[in-house]
């Protein structure tokens, strides 16, 4: 199993979009509740890491957002891509599965040692 931890406060941004229309103004974002309640509701995440060269690597999981704590939990078996990833490179991105009013949040993921 890993965890993703925030590596701050959630502080929501727009996106750096030239020629797009996004204002640079911080009026009108959604407050943090509004992300949350999507991570919540999410039940599967893309989950983006990369190895130790910098090469990335995307993929979807079944995760569950611990609203309390602002962490992401889902399993990952020792071997696999991610997992190996997260071992040389922990920082790493989560996204919802929902794309047109996605939430994403970067963070650092780390295994526990005792899934109880």
């Amino acid at each position: 199993m890993i965890h993703v931890m925030p590596e701050r406060q959630p502080i929501a941004v727009r996106p750096h979009m030239p020629g797009y229309g996004v204002p640079a103004s911080p009026d009108g974002l959604l407050p943090w509740s509004w992300a949350e309640e999507r991570l919540v509701r999410s039940r599967n995440y893309w989950i983006v890491t990369a190895d130790g060269q910098g090469r990335p690597h995307a993929l979807p999981v079944w995760g569950i957002w611990s609203p309390g704590d602002s962490v992401l939990w889902f399993s990952a078996a020792a071997g696999s891509r991610k997992a190996r990833n997260l071992a040389v490179n922990p920082q790493m991105a989560a996204t919802t599965e929902a794309s047109v009013e996605v939430v994403s949040v970067e963070g650092r993921g780390a295994p526990i040692a005792d899934p109880d």
